[in-house]
């Protein structure tokens, strides 16, 4: 049997023992006794959960399944009897990440596999070709000036190292996170981690 709860009687439950039992009115008691009867005889919030990820599935800000998952929302509500329902129009940040071809062509020409990050910015239509400069760490890449850099392709060669408690990911996840931006503001035209 699946049993869940509404917001408002989890409210209730957290803000109950602030209250004193005589500070509140017979009707709010009452309301609140009718609201715990129907969280723990109904599914409705279990249900309109698992409509929504069966139904609609990933919605990703700014995708197809984030504008469908709007429609089915105001749609939803409408069927549950809400009144004026409506969509407020929101600009949401969308990133496609597209294609990537990556390939050393001097001295030995070959393909790469890569992917872009997230957010990364795009590349012109012509690609981007340049000098290879490699280092070790963000702090390796913070040490280049402007002139040992620019019009260069960053290449950070640091290994994650795996450890059980996951140590490891963090230097990683730093140089994933700003070393594109360190790149850039020395003129690099690209960055690969």
């Amino acid at each position: 049997m699946r049993t869940t709860i509404p917001i408002a009687f989890l409210t209730l439950l957290v803000f109950a023992p602030l209250v004193s039992a005589q500070s509140i009115p017979a009707e709010v008691g009452a309301t609140a006794a009718k609201l715990r009867d129907a969280a723990l005889s109904e599914s409705i919030a279990y249900d309109l959960v698992e409509s929504l990820t069966m139904e609609v599935g990933p919605r990703l800000a700014g995708s197809a399944g984030d504008a469908a998952a709007v429609a089915w929302a105001i749609a939803k509500m409408k069927e549950l009897g809400f009144e004026r329902v409506h969509a407020d129009p929101v600009e949401v940040p969308h990133w496609d990440r597209g294609t990537l071809d990556v390939r050393v062509t001097a001295p030995y020409p070959q393909r790469l596999t890569a992917t872009s990050l997230g957010g990364s910015p795009g590349t012109p239509y012509e690609g981007i070709e340049g000098q290879v400069v490699r280092v070790e760490s963000l702090a390796e890449l913070r040490a280049l000036s402007r002139q040992q850099l620019s019009g260069r392709i960053a290449f950070v060669d640091h290994v994650m190292e795996r450890h059980r408690d996951g140590s490891g990911y963090s230097p990683a996840s730093r140089i994933r996170g700003c070393g594109h931006v360190v790149a850039a503001e020395r003129g690099a035209l690209a960055t690969i981690i």
